[in-house]
C-alpha cells in the first residue's frame, strides 16, 4: 500500500491521488481559481481589518491611560476651561487633563504650502503642524512621554519651550537647544524654544508625529483662545473603569451635570467616527471579493462535470464490481476536498500579499496611515472553510451524477451529458428569474440594516438567472457571430463556431464566468463615470471662481476688500467650516460641518445646482434673513429632509433650530454630512468671524500665474497666502475620486482572471475530450494551423456571447450600485449609461478569450494523430 506520512493510504485515497495527478493541468488550473477567489477575501478582509484595528490601535494608544474624553457636542468646538473645576470636583474624578491644540505650519514651510486630502475626503496626516498645549502635571495619570533627548515641560511652565517628536525633529534637521518657528494667528512668526525629544509613541503618534507639545497658556495666547480648551481627558476610580456597565452609568451621570452642550465619550468612540465613514465603503469591497469566490466556483463545477464524464467507464467498472454510490461520491468529494484545503491555503498566502497593497489605498481613503497587514487567525479560518465550502458545493452535483452511472456504463468509451436538461431548466428559470430580481433590486424598499445583504443576494439572483439564460439564448448568439468568425478565420470558424452547441453546460458555465468577470468591470466603471459626470458639473457650478486663497491660518474678512481693489479681480466670496452636530425631527444625531457663505458675494462668483426650493437670488434673500441652511441631496437622502424641515444644530451658543430652505447637488462634503448657512448666522451662534477661503473672479484675458504671484507676494506678505488655480483644485479633485474606486478596480481584475481561466479550463475539456476528433481531422489533411484556428474561432464565440451578457448586465450591475449608495449611503448620483466602458469591454471579452485559449490551441495543434486516433 502508497504510505503519506507514515500512513497507508486506502484505495479511494490512491484513486484520488492519481486522478489529481493524472490531470495535473486540470488539477493546477481548478485550484488557480480557488486561490485567487480565497485570496480576493482574504486580501479585503485583511485590508479592512488593519484598516480599523489602525485606527482603533492609534486612538487607544493616542489616549493614554485616559477612561473618558469631556468635549462640545459639536466636536471640535473649544469651551471655557472653568468646566475643567467643575468635572475635578465630580465624584470619582481622579484625573482630570486639559488639552488644547493649534493647528499651524512651520515658518519655513509657508512657501508653496498647500492642504493635501486623501481618497475619503480628508486632509492627510502631517499636512499641517500641531502645536498641543497639554497640562504635564495633570498628565503624569493620563499621558507617558518617552524622554529621548534633553528634558521634558515643567509642571506649570509657561516659556516658550516645546518638545518634539524626535523621528520629525531629525526630518526638519533640529536639536535640543534650537529653536523653532511656526505661523501663529495672533504674533506672526513666533519662534519656540525645543527643550526635549520624545519618542513617536502614545500622544506622539498623533499627526503621524507631526507635533509639539507646550503649556495649555502658550498655545491659548498664540492661537487667540485665552481661557479656552479643546478637551478634558479622565481617569475614574478602579471601581468605576473596571465594570463596563459602571463605566457607562458614570459617564452619563457626568454628562448630565454638564449639560447637553457637551458629551462625555470613551476615547475609542472618537475611532468609530472614522470607521463608521468606512463602512459603505468596505461593504463594496466585501461583495466584490465574493464575487470573485462565486465566478471561481463556475469553474470548479465545470471541472468536476468533465472529469465525471471522463471516466464514466472507470466508475462504472467500480460499480460493477461491488462499489456503493456514497462510496463513488466520497471518492468526488474527496477529491474536491484535497483541492479546496490546498487552494484555499494557498489563497490565504496570496491574499495576505495582495493585501499589503491594498492597505495603503485603504489608509488614504481613511485618512489614516497603516503600516501593517493585520489578519486574524479567524478571518484566515473563515476564508479557508469557505474556500473549502465552496468547492465541495460545487462538487456536489457532478458527484450525485457519478453516483447515478449504472454498471453497464463501464462498457462505454466515455459518458454523456444530458444537454437538453440545460435548455429546459433556461426555458424555466432563466427570464423569470431576472426577472424577479429586478423588480425586487428596483421596485421592492428595505430597511437600511438589511439593504446592502438583500440587494447583495438579489445580485448574485441576477447573475444566477443570466447563467441560465445563456443556453438559451447561446444558439441564437452564435448563428450573429458565425459570419464574423468566419471572416477571421475562414472555414475553420464555421466549425469551431459551431462546437459551443456540443456541450452546452458547459459553455454555459463558461460563458457565465466571462460574463460576470465583464459586468463587474462594466458595472464599476459605469458607477465611477456616474460619479465623475456629477462631480464635474459640481465642478462647473458650485466651484466657481478662478482662483482659490487659502492660508494655514484664518483669514480676516477684510481681506475680500484688499482683492477686490486689484484691476484684475471682478468677485470675490468667502466662505468658512466650522463643527457642528445635526440633530434631525426624526431623531437623528451625527457629527455635521456648518458651512458659512457669504449670501451678498456668493453670485457673483459661484452657482448652485438647485433640486428642490426657490432660484438662487431668491435662496441668498433668505439665507440674509438668517436661521435658514441649504443641504446636499446625499444629506436630505440619508436624513429623511425636505424643504420646510427644521433641523437642530449643536453651536457655541447651544442648540439653534434652522429651516432647510434649499436641497441641491454637493460633493463638498464627503463622508462627513454638511449643512450651509450664512456667515452672519455663523458669527451669532459659532462666534467665528475669520473665513478659511475665497473665490476670486478674474476678467477674461488675465493671466492667473501673473495675478496669484501678487496676491502670494505683495497682498498676502506676512499673511502666508496660497494661492491655486481653478484647474489645478479640479485636477486634484478628481485624481482623489480616482484613488477612491482603484481597490473596486483591482477586484474587477481579479473577475476577469478567474473568468480567463474558465475559458482555459474548458477549451482544455474539449481539446481532451474531442482528441480522437481531432485525429481524423488531422488525418483527413487538416493543418495544425487550421487545428488552432478552429479552436481559437470556438473561444471568439465565446468570447462574444460572454461580452453581450456582460455587457448588457454590467449596466443593470452599475445602475444597481448607484441605488444601493443611495439607500445605503445617502448619496444622490444621477445614474449614467456606461457607453465608453460597455464598448471596450465587449473588446475585452474577446481579448481575454483569445488569449485564455492559446494555450490549449496550441495543445490541440499538437495532438499525434495515430495516439488520437487510438484514444478512447
Amino acid at each position: 500500500m502508497f504510505q503519506l506520512f507514515g500512513r497507508q493510504l486506502s484505495l479511494p485515497w490512491l484513486m484520488v491521488l492519481r486522478n489529481l495527478r493524472a490531470r495535473w493541468v486540470r488539477t493546477v488550473l481548478t485550484a488557480a481559481g480557488i486561490v485567487v477567489g480565497v485570496a480576493a477575501m482574504v486580501a479585503v478582509s485583511a485590508t479592512n481589518n488593519s484598516t480599523i484595528s489602525s485606527i482603533n490601535r492609534f486612538f487607544d494608544e493616542a489616549a493614554g491611560q485616559s477612561d473618558l474624553v469631556v468635549q462640545t457636542a459639536a466636536a471640535g468646538e473649544r469651551f471655557d476651561e472653568s468646566v475643567l473645576a467643575t468635572v475635578r470636583r465630580y465624584p470619582g474624578v481622579v484625573t482630570a487633563a486639559p488639552g488644547i491644540v493649534g493647528v499651524t505650519i512651520p515658518a519655513d514651510e509657508a512657501d508653496g504650502w498647500e492642504e493635501q486630502y486623501g481618497a475619503g475626503g480628508n486632509i492627510v496626516p502631517g499636512t499641517n503642524f500641531w502645536l498641543m498645549g497639554r497640562d504635564l502635571g495633570a498628565d503624569e495619570g493620563i499621558h507617558s512621554y518617552s524622554l529621548v533627548d534633553g528634558r521634558l515641560l515643567n509642571p506649570n511652565e509657561t516659556a516658550y519651550n516645546m518638545m518634539l517628536v524626535e523621528e520629525y525633529a531629525e526630518e526638519k534637521g533640529i536639536e535640543v537647544g534650537d529653536d523653532f518657528a511656526i505661523l501663529t494667528p495672533t504674533s506672526g512668526v513666533v519662534e519656540l524654544r525645543v527643550v526635549g525629544l520624545i519618542a513617536k509613541e502614545e500622544i506622539g503618534i498623533s499627526n503621524e508625529g507631526v507635533l509639539g507639545i507646550t503649556a495649555v497658556p502658550v498655545v491659548q495666547e498664540l492661537f487667540g483662545a485665552a481661557g479656552d480648551i479643546d478637551q478634558i481627558e479622565l481617569v475614574v476610580d478602579d471601581e468605576i473603569s473596571s465594570s463596563t456597565a459602571e463605566l457607562d452609568t458614570f459617564r452619563e451621570a457626568l454628562a448630565a451635570r454638564l449639560g447637553p452642550e457637551f458629551e462625555v465619550k470613551r476615547p475609542a468612540s472618537r475611532g468609530e467616527l472614522v470607521t463608521d465613514s468606512l463602512a459603505s465603503y468596505q461593504q463594496g469591497l466585501n461583495f466584490f471579493s465574493v464575487v470573485s469566490l462565486f465566478v471561481g466556483s463556475f469553474l470548479i463545477y465545470n471541472a468536476f462535470a468533465m472529469t465525471v464524464v471522463e471516466r464514466t467507464r472507470e466508475i462504472g467498472m467500480l460499480r460493477a464490481v461491488g462499489t456503493t454510490q456514497r462510496q463513488i461520491i466520497k471518492i468526488v468529494l474527496t477529491e474536491a476536498l484535497l483541492l479546496g484545503v490546498a487552494g484555499s491555503v494557498l489563497g490565504v498566502g496570496f491574499g495576505l500579499l495582495l493585501a499589503r497593497g491594498l492597505v495603503i489605498t485603504m489608509g488614504n481613503f481613511a485618512g489614516q496611515t497603516v503600516n501593517e497587514v493585520a489578519a486574524t487567525p479567524q478571518s484566515m479560518l473563515i476564508s479557508i472553510f469557505v474556500g473549502v465550502l465552496v468547492t465541495l458545493a460545487a462538487a456536489t452535483i457532478p458527484a450525485l451524477q457519478a453516483a447515478r452511472i449504472s454498471p453497464l456504463q463501464a462498457l462505454r468509451v466515455q459518458g454523456n451529458v444530458d444537454e437538453r436538461r440545460w435548455l429546459t431548466l433556461g426555458l424555466k428559470f432563466g427570464p423569470l428569474t431576472v426577472v424577479a430580481a429586478i423588480l425586487v433590486l428596483y421596485y421592492v424598499p428595505f430597511r437600511q440594516s438589511v439593504a446592502f445583504y438583500i440587494g447583495s443576494s438579489m445580485i448574485f439572483v441576477l447573475l444566477l438567472g443570466a447563467t441560465l439564460c445563456i443556453p438559451v439564448l447561446a444558439n441564437g448568439l452564435e448563428w450573429v457571430i458565425r459570419p464574423f468568425t468566419i471572416f477571421l478565420f475562414g472555414n475553420e470558424g464555421r466549425l469551431g463556431s459551431s462546437n459551443i452547441n456540443r456541450a452546452r453546460g458547459r459553455t454555459a458555465l463558461t460563458v457565465a464566468a466571462l460574463m460576470v468577470g465583464i459586468s463587474m468591470v462594466v458595472g464599476i466603471n459605469g458607477l465611477t463615470n456616474s460619479f465623475e459626470q456629477d462631480i464635474e458639473q459640481w465642478l462647473n457650478s458650485a466651484l466657481g471662481g478662478d482662483l482659490f486663497v487659502r492660508s494655514p491660518l484664518p483669514m480676516q474678512p477684510d481681506l475680500a476688500a484688499r482683492l477686490l481693489a486689484l484691476p484684475e479681480v471682478t468677485a470675490v466670496t468667502s466662505s468658512r467650516i466650522v463643527s457642528s452636530r445635526l440633530l434631525t425631527e426624526a431623531g437623528d444625531d451625527e457629527f455635521s460641518l456648518f458651512v458659512g457663505i457669504d449670501p451678498e458675494t456668493y453670485e457673483t462668483v459661484r452657482d448652485l445646482r438647485i433640486q428642490e426650493g426657490p432660484d438662487l437670488p431668491e435662496l441668498m434673500a433668505r439665507l440674509r434673513q438668517g436661521d435658514a441652511l441649504y443641504v446636499g441631496a446625499d444629506v436630505a437622502n440619508k436624513f429623511a429632509l425636505a424643504v420646510g424641515d427644521v433641523v437642530t444644530l449643536e453651536t457655541r451658543r447651544g442648540r439653534r433650530d434652522f429651516e432647510i430652505v434649499a436641497i441641491v447637488m454637493d460633493f463638498g462634503a464627503g463622508e462627513t454630512p454638511s449643512v450651509t448657512g450664512s456667515q452672519g448666522d455663523m458669527r451669532r451662534y459659532f462666534g467665528v468671524n475669520d473665513v478659511s477661503s475665497f473665490a476670486v473672479a478674474l476678467a477674461d484675458g488675465t493671466e492667473l500665474e501673473a495675478v496669484a504671484d501678487i496676491i502670494e507676494n505683495q497682498i498676502g506678505r506676512g499673511q502666508n497666502l496660497a494661492v491655486e488655480g481653478k484647474a489645478s483644485f479640479e485636477e486634484k479633485i478628481r485624481a482623489i475620486s480616482a484613488e477612491a474606486f482603484s481597490l473596486f478596480d483591482v477586484l474587477g481584475l481579479i473577475g476577469l482572471v478567474v473568468a480567463a481561466l474558465g475559458v482555459i479550463n474548458t477549451m482544455l475539456m474539449n481539446v481532451l475530450e474531442r482528441t480522437r476528433e481531432l485525429g481524423g481531422l488531422r488525418s483527413l489533411g487538416m493543418s495544425r494551423r487550421q487545428v488552432r484556428r478552429m479552436i481559437l474561432a470556438e473561444a471568439t464565440t465565446m468570447g462574444f456571447i460572454g461580452a453581450v451578457f456582460g455587457v448588457g448586465f454590467g449596466a443593470v450591475l452599475s445602475d444597481v450600485f448607484i441605488i444601493g449608495l443611495r439607500s445605503i449611503g445617502g448619496f444622490v448620483i444621477e445614474s449614467q449609461v456606461p457607453i465608453v466602458p460597455m464598448i471596450y469591454s465587449f473588446f475585452l471579452a474577446y481579448l481575454v478569450a483569445l488569449l485564455a485559449a492559446w494555450y490549449p490551441a496550441v495543445r490541440a495543434s499538437r495532438v499525434n494523430i495515430i495516439s488520437a486516433i487510438k484514444n478512447e
